[in-house]
């Protein structure tokens, strides 16, 4: 969730200069006849990054709104902060061109799936300058408790549509707008990701959780032999359902595109489950979705995938427990920085989260058998 700016006298020359850009462009952008409502744009801080949003005004056209996003780290307050920090824009770049890719590419995409129109790239600030479409996060559709407890038809309505178009746009971006290759499937490739995510949790547990005990748990359920081919291809790399937006028109965009060369279950595995992972479901140990509901979105994203096409389940549940594990990892690093009473009350929830979330992994690891 955004957070308010604080404005300050650091940022301002910045700010400024960044509207006379913009402004520079809009002629190039939109036409001749085109301008901001105000020089002052509207900022929003995201945990990690600035949103900085512009309106823009044409004669006989409705509105559009463009947005600058910089990426900074939670504890910074000030775009200046941000510049100070290489390390912290080196994925940037990438961003833009995958952004550029899929809109270059947005005539492959059928009805319902759209493209970001990304215009311009800023340094010194790796900022990236996108169009912006009014939308709701397939995270917001899910979670809303009209949806996830009372199952309303109207948002289970809504939840389907933009699941299956999820699915829909996923398989376009690994199939059409990369190209798909098979590779031998590497057990030791995918357990040094176990390993490493494994050997972060008993840290963060100050060794109450083994690394080898979660090891073993993903080792003797890998299917023998292991599987002799996967499908590879150019990945989102963060297939959240917070990076996927749906407008009031039911068209479906996705956004903070990482552009990762790996196995396209990969990505299928985050949208599945990221869901079952919110913390209001662990919470209530699975209770604050119901699960029919979660059963009909994993299946509207599956059916706009993979069509009538086979579905390879054991490399789908190989997945879905691998990031699993990566979403615990993810919650037990959290506790581990907490400090005070909100380190007091990560002690009380840490063995509903450590229950939750090992019983998930071992549900999708046993079905392997």
């Amino acid at each position: 969730m955004p957070t308010k700016y604080q404005r300050n006298a650091e940022d301002e020359p910045i700010i400024a200069s960044i509207t006379a850009q913009l402004e520079s462009h809009l002629h190039e952008w939109f036409g001749d006849n085109s301008r901001f409502l105000k020089r002052e744009p509207g900022i929003k801080s995201y945990p990690s990054s600035f949103f900085l949003r512009y309106t823009i005004l044409f004669p006989s056209a409705p509105p559009k709104n463009i947005l600058v996003k910089i990426r900074r780290q939670p504890k910074m307050h000030s775009i200046v902060q941000t510049m100070n920090n290489p390390e912290l824009h080196i994925n940037m770049p990438v961003e833009y061109n995958s952004l550029k890719i899929v809109y270059e590419n947005k005539e492959k995409l059928q009805n319902g799936l759209g493209a970001i129109r990304p215009l311009h790239y800023f340094q010194p600030l790796n900022a990236i300058v996108m169009e912006e479409h009014s939308s709701v996060t397939l995270g917001q559709t899910i979670a809303d408790w009209r949806t996830a407890m009372l199952g309303s038809k109207e948002g289970l309505a809504s939840l389907l549509d933009a699941a299956f178009k999820t699915g829909q746009w996923l398989y376009a971006f690994h199939h059409t707008i990369h190209t798909p290759h098979e590779v031998e499937f590497s057990t030791e490739g995918f357990m040094t990701d176990v390993n490493d995510l494994a050997g972060r949790l008993e840290i963060t547990s100050h060794k109450t959780i083994s690394a080898r005990f979660i090891c073993e748990l993903f080792s003797k359920e890998i299917p023998r032999p292991p599987y002799k081919r996967v499908l590879y291809s150019i990945t989102h790399g963060d297939m959240t359902c917070e990076n996927v937006l749906y407008t009031a028109d039911k068209t479906i965009f996705v956004i903070d595109i990482k552009s990762k060369p790996a196995s396209v279950y990969s990505d299928l595995g985050i949208i599945l489950i990221q869901p079952e992972t919110y913390i209001t479901q662990v919470l209530s140990l699975g209770l604050f979705i119901r699960q029919n509901t979660l059963k009909e979105y994993q299946n509207a994203i599956l059916d706009g995938y993979f069509g009538n096409n086979p579905v390879e389940q054991e490399s789908l549940d190989l997945y879905c427990a691998l990031n699993f594990l990566d979403k615990w990892v993810m919650y037990e690093e959290v506790f581990y920085k907490l400090k005070g009473i909100k380190r007091m009350i990560s002690i009380i929830l840490t063995p509903i989260f450590r229950l939750y979330f090992l019983a998930h992994i071992k549900k999708y690891m046993t079905s392997l058998r």
